[in-house]
């Protein structure tokens, strides 16, 4: 079916503006996707809203003498639809088709896709999109009715056979703006979108830059245009979150919340995994199951909103900076050692040693030092850690062993661990830490108490193993690793004549142990 250049009388005179059934009916009859309930419904309502924006534009243009409905005024001062959503709800699945279907049936469309990374556009959206448009059925043939009209290019999705393809409408094209950008980069990723019918998506919402959203907001004048905004609740502030939390901002959206537990694509199987992965009561079990945001009150040590900042965050780390290794040695009933890569504000990754017998970890964790330039090492020396601790010191030059239960080096904490975790509070509240996308670790590190008064006190590793179902390996690397934040010791061995060369003792390891990246 060619395409042809309209104005907007010949598109009413066409058809093109009759919606073509509507966006469930195309996922369907056009895409082979069967809708959730929940993606039905949001479905339903992007038809009805672009359906409102189109007749109200018409008609105030005086192209119509169809009086629009008080429902369709009301859609059609909207800016558009946001999601507020649990994950495994099919989020990039919907954008995906919806996208497919305002480019396809929407006379001269324009579409921009925003997310808080060009990774997440590149790596999430365009694969989902590509996903649906090369999809075939069980006797070999592409399901997508409308697969001859598409061109997708790693940065372009355009409509074939139009005008200037690839320019100005029948695209779609990406925009990215971190939520830590500056102004500049925030006007570039604003740059040229307009048009009497644009469609701007927000995928992973809770990321974007706000002053993405507050300028966009004002571009929104065309004949159809409209926002979706679409993201799992990290943050408990910014404009994505506010679309359903303030009165001031909602009433100027329809919106939309996804509960895992609600979903019926979200499997049996995968509601349990869930369960088990996010513990009830805790702020993951809100943001990733019930697909609302963290309810962290003054008494959670680090609050998600900053844990999710600092996945986002790059810190360029000055030359000459130290690597440091945090070592939690393996314990009664572990069967590995874990170890916290450490460059200087960047906790580059989490590092097993799967031994437990001391010599053997200490091989591990010098071949992890030597790997990594780790010129410092921390670790724990209480229990199984004294004899970690007493080895590592005679085989490298600069190791610290930190007792977490003896008194604290300020006032104002009961025992040093409290000061350690206060210190690390202070790393994600000031925004001076870069975490790596782990996601044990953001179980370990979500959800920690504490409590003030004469001396902060912060909830104990026994109430941490009860409400993990584990113990808090990757937390206790890095957080022992703050002992040299602050508080910087001599080297605990220094006699030259007492060291062993680093490099030599490392040629003389065997392969006794094994350790692998996680």
């Amino acid at each position: 079916m060619p395409l042809e250049e309209f104005t907007i009388q010949e598109a009413i005179d066409s058809g093109r503006y009759r919606i073509r059934g509507g966006a469930t009916r195309f996922a369907r009859e056009c895409c082979a996707f069967e809708p959730s309930e929940q993606q039905e419904e949001f479905f339903d309502l992007l038809t009805e809203m672009v359906g409102s924006k189109i007749n109200c534009g018409l008609f105030d243009k005086g192209l119509t003498d169809i009086k629009p409905t008080e429902r369709e005024r009301s859609l059609s001062d909207k800016y558009g639809i946001s999601i507020m959503s649990a994950k495994g709800t099919g989020k990039d699945a919907v954008i995906a088709i919806a996208c497919k279907w305002f480019l396809t049936m929407i006379y001269s469309p324009k579409i921009f896709c925003t997310a808080p990374t060009k990774e997440s556009l590149s790596q999430i959206l365009w694969p989902e999109f590509s996903k649906w448009y090369n999809q075939t059925d069980e006797d070999g043939d592409y399901t997508f009715a409308f697969r001859e009209w598409i061109e997708i290019e790693a940065e372009t999705i355009y409509l074939k056979n139009v005008p200037n393809p690839k320019q100005e409408n029948g695209v779609m094209k990406p925009r990215t703006a971190k939520i830590n950008a500056d102004s500049g980069k925030i006007q570039a990723a604003l740059s040229g979108m307009h048009g009497e019918h644009m469609m701007v998506v927000f995928d992973e919402a809770a990321g974007v830059h706000d002053a993405v959203f507050e300028a966009l907001t004002t571009t929104l004048t065309g004949l159809c245009n409209l926002a979706i905004i679409i993201f799992n609740p990290h943050r408990r502030e910014g404009y994505a979150v506010s679309t359903h939390l303030d009165e001031n901002i909602s009433q100027n959206w329809e919106l939309l919340h996804w509960s895992a537990l609600d979903s019926n694509i979200v499997s049996k199987t995968s509601k349990e995994r869930l369960l088990r992965e996010n513990p009830i009561d805790s702020d993951l079990y809100r943001i990733n199951v019930l697909g609302l945001p963290a309810n962290s009150s003054d008494g959670t040590l680090i609050p998600y909103d900053w844990i999710y900042e600092a996945k986002l965050r790059d810190i360029l780390v000055p030359l000459g900076t130290d690597t440091v290794i945090g070592v939690d040695p393996a314990g009664s009933g572990k069967d590995s050692t874990m170890c916290c890569i450490r460059h200087g504000s960047v906790v580059k990754k989490f590092i097993e040693v799967f031994a437990t017998e001391t010599l053997d970890i200490v091989k591990g964790v010098l071949e992890i030092a030597k790997e990594h330039n780790g010129k410092k090492i921390c670790v724990d020396k209480i229990g199984v850690g004294k004899g970690v601790f007493d080895l590592l010191k005679h085989y490298h030059p600069e190791v610290y062993g930190i007792a977490v239960h003896e008194k604290p080096k300020k006032n104002g904490f009961k025992i040093y661990r409290d000061e350690l975790y206060w210190r690390m509070r202070e790393a994600f509240e000031g925004g001076n830490i870069q975490i790596p996308n782990d996601p044990k670790f953001e179980r370990e590190i979500s959800g920690i108490t504490y409590e003030g008064g004469k001396y902060i006190e912060v909830e104990s590793k026994m109430s941490m193993k009860k409400r993990l179902g584990n113990s808090p390996d990757r937390l206790d690397s890095l957080l022992i690793t703050f002992h040299l934040s602050d508080t910087m010791l001599e080297p605990l061995f220094k006699e030259e004549e007492d060291l062993c060369p680093f490099d030599e003792y490392y040629e003389s390891l065997n392969n006794g142990c094994t350790w692998a990246g996680n």
